[in-house]
């Protein structure tokens, strides 16, 4: 299947968005019987523990977030005796989201919260040079579909990186200032500082370094700085533990797409898993580094390239995170060579699978890795004479315009 054969593109996007629609029906459709919780708060289960945690702020239980035990037994107060288990891993910074979303019901605040961070991922990509028609394909892909269905802050994430990424270059304030703001999942920020600094882009190295300690203080000016405290004396230990514990194959580990999760779901100890992740998130830091070392690298195509590692190399990531993967394949589809589209092709539809199916989460991992290598290849290509990549597809993207460079003709 080719870029242009349109007709058989559709038809695999319709197909890849099937689990996610079969995963909608179940939780908001059809009939429960002896359900002992709020069946709208068990749906958006994700986005209902952010809308709760801004009211527990309001009404003065901020010290509940940060212990499990606690923070369960008041989402069972508000929702009902069922309700799942559930973890409140963010660092203060996600409570500037949460409190805010808070101040509306639970409906209307999911269908705000969803409609706002898929407005922020169009207009990410789109502020990046994609097309309205690549645009429009990743959010419609299943993993921002995943990403909807409880109301998880993927989109939010990924806008923020790659809108960091694509906008390095042209407008470093501002891509600091997104990059930055990764400071609510600072897991995704490991590799910001090798890329920057890589690129001798020093603007915004430290606009992002102003950005995430802006944000960092004004949470703990508004929830108290002890509220940090309590993060890293519990709510950090809690997380570090729920990762060391033995591999069971229970839903709550499947969920994982890292290297570290992927080697405990095939028998290694921790000390080997916490190793391997090590060695992935190291190999990752050092492509990049290579990549964003290269000035007249197509920034595009680099965008492409570091999504994927920056997932890689963090050891906390899931399959609702999958939002750069999809923009990454994105860009990459129509320029990749034809023996690498099939492995496009599943990275882009297995986050929609995992939402029904239990993954390997090895395959999820190595994927997430063929999407980089393909990316790599891209960069290295030989060019055109457009100085775009030979074989690429222009139509994927926007018209070029004065402000971005001619080198950069990405797919």
């Amino acid at each position: 299947m080719s870029c242009n054969d349109e007709r058989w593109t559709y038809a695999f996007l319709a197909l890849a968005l099937l689990p996610a629609v079969l995963v909608a029906n179940v939780l908001w459709v059809v009939p429960v019987e002896s359900l002992t919780a709020d069946r709208s708060a068990m749906a958006a289960r994700d986005f209902t523990s952010m809308w709760a945690a801004g009211r527990m702020v309001a009404e003065g239980h901020l010290a509940a977030l940060f212990e499990r035990a606690s923070f369960n037994a008041e989402l069972r107060a508000m929702f009902g005796a069922g309700f799942v288990n559930q973890v409140w891993s963010y660092p203060p910074p996600g409570l500037l989201l949460a409190v805010p979303v808070s101040v509306l019901p639970l409906l209307p605040g999911l269908v705000a919260w969803t409609a706002g961070t898929l407005a922020l991922l169009w207009l990410a990509l789109r502020g990046g040079g994609l097309s309205r028609r690549l645009s429009a394909a990743v959010l419609c892909s299943p993993a921002v579909a995943d990403n909807a269905l409880t109301g998880q802050n993927g989109a939010l994430t990924g806008s923020l990186l790659i809108g960091g990424l694509l906008l390095a270059g042209r407008h470093p304030a501002l891509a600091g200032a997104l990059l930055g703001g990764l400071i609510i999942k600072p897991q995704f920020g490991l590799l910001v500082p090798v890329c920057l600094a890589a690129s001798r882009n020093w603007r915004a190295f430290w606009w992002a370094a102003l950005s995430a300690g802006a944000i960092a203080v004004l949470s703990g000016w508004l929830f108290g700085f002890g509220a940090w405290v309590d993060f890293f004396t519990h709510t950090q230990p809690a997380l570090t533990a729920m990762m060391r514990e033995p591999w069971e194959g229970l839903p709550a580990q499947r969920i994982f797409a890292s290297p570290l999760m992927a080697a405990r779901s095939l028998g290694a100890s921790l000390d080997v898993a916490t190793a391997v992740q090590a060695v992935a998130a190291l190999l990752c830091a050092v492509v990049a580094w290579r990549a964003w070392r290269q000035p007249n690298a197509d920034p595009v195509l680099r965008a492409a390239l570091t999504a994927p590692l920056v997932l890689i190399a963090a050891p906390w990531v899931h399959t609702y995170d999958m939002a750069p993967l999809a923009a990454a394949i994105a860009i990459l589809y129509c320029a990749a060579p034809r023996p690498y589209v099939a492995l496009l092709g599943f990275a882009w539809f297995w986050p929609g699978v995992a939402v029904l199916l239990p993954m390997p989460i090895a395959i999820e991992v190595a994927s997430i890795a063929g999407v980089a290598w393909v990316a790599w290849l891209r960069m290295w290509a030989p060019r055109d004479q457009t100085g775009g990549p030979a074989g690429s597809d222009r139509l994927a993207r926007s018209p070029p315009s004065a402000a971005r460079p001619r080198s950069s003709a990405p797919p």
